[in-house]
C-alpha cells in the first residue's frame, strides 16, 4: 500500500469534474440519440391533459387531496395539514425536493452539513411509527420545519459561496473567449450575478438560494456540454488528475526535447 496520503480534492477540483462529467454525459446522450435509427418524434400531449404517471412520482404528497408545504416559508405555522399519513408525505416532499436537478435536495444538503435528525425528520417520523395522535405529528411536523428550513438554508447559501470564485472566472473567460452566444454560456454571467447578490447580503430566502443554484448548475451544464475539450478547460479548468491544459497553465509540452 502506497505510504503517501492521496491529497484531498477541493471544492474547486470537485466543481469542475462535476462540469466535466455532466458534459460527457450530455455528448453521450446525444449522440445515442443522433446514431439511434429507430428513435421517433414523440406526440405532442394535448392541451389540458397530464401524465399522471409522473406527477405521481414528482410529488410524494399527489393524491392526498391536501396542499404540499411550501418551502418558501419561514414557519410551519398553518402548514401540515391533514392526518399523519398526509404529514408524512408532505414532508418527505419537502426533503426530496429539488428531485433530480442536479443540485443537492433538502436532505442531501442537510446530511452534508451535520444535520442528520433534520435531513431524516426524526421526530416526525418516529411519532408517526408510535401511531402518536395526528395532532401531536402536526406540531412536531411543524416544528422540525421552524428548524429544517433555517439550516438548509444556511447550508445552501455556504454551497453556493464557495462555487463563486469558479463562478466568476467561468463568466470572465466566457466574455474573453468570445463565448457569449453559445448555449447555456451566455446565462452564466447573469446566474452568476444572481448568485452573488444573494451571497453578498448573505440570504437567508432557501427558495431563492437553492433557485439560484440551479440556474448556474443548468446554464454551467448547458455551456460545458457545447465547449470542445479546450475551451472547456479554459472556461472551467481541468479535474484533478487530469493532463488537458487549462487557461492558466502554460504548455510545456517539448521543452525537455529542447
Amino acid at each position: 500500500m502506497d505510504s503517501k496520503q492521496r491529497k484531498a480534492s477541493t471544492s474547486k477540483e470537485r466543481r469542475a469534474a462535476l462540469i466535466w462529467c455532466a458534459a460527457a454525459i450530455t455528448v453521450s446522450l446525444v449522440m445515442i440519440l443522433a446514431l439511434n435509427p429507430f428513435r421517433h418524434t414523440a406526440t405532442p400531449t394535448p392541451a389540458g391533459t397530464t401524465d399522471t404517471g409522473a406527477s405521481a412520482t414528482a410529488s410524494p404528497s399527489a393524491g392526498t387531496g391536501a396542499p404540499a408545504a411550501s418551502p418558501s416559508a419561514t414557519t410551519g405555522d398553518g402548514m401540515f395539514t391533514g392526518d399523519a399519513e398526509t404529514i408524512a408525505d408532505q414532508v418527505r416532499a419537502l426533503l426530496n425536493a429539488p428531485d433530480a436537478s442536479g443540485i443537492d435536495s433538502m436532505s442531501t444538503l442537510l446530511y452534508r452539513h451535520g444535520h442528520k435528525d433534520l435531513a431524516e425528520a426524526s421526530d416526525v417520523y418516529d411519532a408517526i411509527g408510535s401511531q402518536r395522535d395526528d395532532a401531536t405529528v402536526r406540531r412536531l411536523a411543524r416544528a422540525w420545519y421552524a428548524q429544517a428550513l433555517p439550516a438548509a438554508a444556511k447550508a445552501r447559501l455556504a454551497d453556493l459561496s464557495d462555487s463563486m470564485t469558479g463562478a466568476r472566472q467561468a463568466a470572465s473567460q466566457i466574455d474573453k473567449l468570445g463565448l457569449s452566444d453559445t448555449d447555456g454560456c451566455k446565462a452564466i454571467p447573469q446566474a452568476t450575478r444572481t448568485a452573488g447578490t444573494l451571497t453578498k447580503a448573505k440570504s437567508d430566502d432557501y427558495q431563492a438560494l437553492t433557485d439560484a443554484q440551479q440556474a448556474l448548475t443548468d446554464a454551467e451544464s448547458t455551456c460545458a456540454a457545447n465547449l470542445d475539450a479546450t475551451q472547456l478547460a479554459k472556461v472551467f479548468g481541468t479535474p484533478q488528475g487530469t493532463t488537458t491544459p487549462d487557461a492558466t497553465t502554460p504548455d510545456t509540452s517539448g521543452k525537455d526535447a529542447q
